[in-house]
C-alpha cells in the first residue's frame, strides 16, 4: 500500500463537525465528544482570539482535536472547511449545525439589516454549510443534527427574528429528512427548551426596542422584567442537551425531532391534544397577563 502524503491525518474512527464552538452546546460538546473517542473539528468565529478555550483539549488530544475558522456566513470558509474534511480526514460522520444567535424585539422595532444577519447565520449558515459537507455525508451514510429551538414551531411576542429563523430551519431539516433517506443519511432537529448557556447574554435587540419612543417599549420593558425572573427557576440544564446530541450521534437510528426539557415536551403535547384556536386563545392570555401592560383604570366618578 502506498504511504499516505504527510499532511494526510490517517483517522479510522468518527468524526464530527460542529459550528459555533466557541461557547454554548458547541463550546461544551467538543470535550464530551472527544472523551467518547471521536475526531472533532471544532469550528468558530474568530479563532485567532479565542483558541485558548480549548488549551486543555489541545494538550490532552492533540491528534483528534481540531481548531477551525469558520464564519458560517463567509463562503471562502465554508469551501474551506470541506477542503480540510477532504484532504485531512477523508470522511465525515456527523454534521453539528449549532452556530446562532437570538435576535429579539417587536418586528416594527427591527432593522432590515438586524433582520438580514439573523437568517444568515441560523438559517443560511447552516443551509450552506450542510450542502457543502453533504457529499462526505452520504458516503459516510452519516447523520446531520441541526440545533433547533423550542419555539421553532410556535411563535411569541417580541421573539419574530429568531423563531421564524428556526422555522425555516425545522422545515430545511425536515425536507433533508427525506432528500437524505435513500442514501442512508439521518437527519434531526435537537429541540431545546429554556437552558442554562450564555444565550440570554448574546441576545440581541431591535435598533428600536430600547427607544421609549416606541408603541412596543412597555412590552419589551416588562418582557426583560419577566426574563430576569424566570432566569431564577430551574431550566434544562446545559448537560442534559449534551447528552441528548451524543445519544443522537452515536444511535443507530434516530427520529426527526427530538426534544430537550419538560417546557418542549408541554408545548408539543399542546400543539397535538388541542385544536389551533384554543392554543391561540391560552397564549394569547398568557402574554396579556405577563407581556402586555395593563390597561390604565378609569376613575371612579
Amino acid at each position: 500500500m502506498a504511504p499516505h502524503p504527510p499532511d494526510v491525518f490517517v483517522n479510522h474512527g468518527k468524526n464530527v463537525l460542529i459550528t459555533g464552538c466557541s461557547s454554548g452546546f458547541g463550546h461544551a460538546l467538543v470535550p464530551r465528544f472527544l472523551e467518547r473517542g471521536w475526531t472533532v473539528v471544532a469550528t468558530m468565529r474568530d479563532l485567532e482570539n479565542r483558541r485558548d478555550r480549548f488549551t486543555q483539549e489541545l494538550q490532552k488530544y492533540p491528534d483528534r482535536l481540531f481548531l477551525r475558522s469558520l464564519d458560517v456566513t463567509d463562503e471562502k470558509e465554508r469551501k474551506e472547511t470541506a477542503e480540510f474534511v477532504r484532504t485531512r480526514l477523508q470522511h465525515l460522520d456527523v454534521l453539528v449545525n449549532n452556530a446562532g444567535y437570538g435576535l429579539f424585539g417587536a418586528v416594527e422595532d427591527l432593522s432590515e439589516k438586524q433582520l438580514r444577519e439573523q437568517f444568515d447565520v441560523n438559517f443560511f449558515g447552516a443551509v450552506f454549510v450542510t450542502r457543502e459537507l453533504l457529499p462526505f455525508l452520504r458516503e459516510s451514510k452519516g447523520r446531520i443534527l441541526n440545533i433547533s429551538s423550542v419555539i421553532g414551531t410556535f411563535g411569541m411576542p417580541l421573539s419574530s427574528g429568531y423563531a421564524s429563523s428556526k422555522f425555516a430551519l425545522e422545515g430545511l431539516s425536515e425536507c433533508l429528512y427525506y432528500e437524505m433517506k435513500p442514501f442512508g443519511v439521518q437527519v434531526c432537529l435537537v429541540k431545546p427548551g429554556r437552558h442554562r448557556t450564555n444565550f440570554s447574554q448574546n441576545m440581541v435587540w431591535g435598533e428600536e426596542s430600547q427607544n421609549p419612543g416606541s408603541p412596543y417599549y412597555p412590552m419589551t420593558k416588562r418582557y426583560l422584567q419577566r426574563k430576569d425572573a424566570l432566569s431564577q427557576k430551574v431550566v434544562v440544564p446545559q448537560e442534559n442537551v449534551v447528552r441528548a446530541v451524543l445519544r443522537l450521534a452515536e444511535a443507530k437510528s434516530i427520529p426527526l425531532r427530538y426534544g430537550v426539557g419538560k417546557d418542549t415536551a408541554l408545548v408539543k403535547a399542546f400543539q397535538t391534544l388541542l385544536p389551533e384556536r384554543w392554543m391561540t386563545f391560552i397564549l394569547s392570555k398568557t402574554y396579556q397577563k405577563t407581556l402586555f401592560p395593563p390597561s390604565p383604570t378609569t376613575p371612579p366618578r
